[in-house]
């Protein structure tokens, strides 16, 4: 169900209904968030997933302080022990996209 909402939030986000992607995106969070207590390496890459599109859909509206937080948890879960054992190569990519974001972010001087 979690997927399933991203996947919705990635949509309307798309379409600009940027109000129904974040709450499409914190429910995902919600969900991902309880299941990854039991379950980190299960569940634990798609709470990043989110954070990472929450952290895109708050740069989007200019909302950097958000954002800046959102793609640092993400690349905090994306480096974590409890990700490195699963060893799958793409969350080293969404590692280092996720440090590009955090790099091209504007400060908040710039905004």
């Amino acid at each position: 169900m979690a997927t399933s909402l991203n996947n919705l939030g990635d949509l309307a986000r798309a379409q600009n209904r940027n109000d129904e992607a974040r709450r499409q995106y914190d429910e995902a969070l919600r969900i991902n968030s309880e299941l990854a207590k039991a379950d980190p390496g299960a569940y634990l890459p798609e709470v990043a997933t989110t954070l990472n599109n929450l952290g895109n859909l708050s740069r989007d509206q200019n909302r950097l302080d958000q954002a800046r937080r959102n793609l640092e948890e993400a690349l905090k879960i994306y480096e974590s022990p409890a990700i490195k054992i699963i060893g799958k190569q793409q969350f080293i990519l969404d590692a280092a996209d996720v440090k590009r974001q955090l790099e091209t972010l504007p400060s908040k001087k710039g905004s």
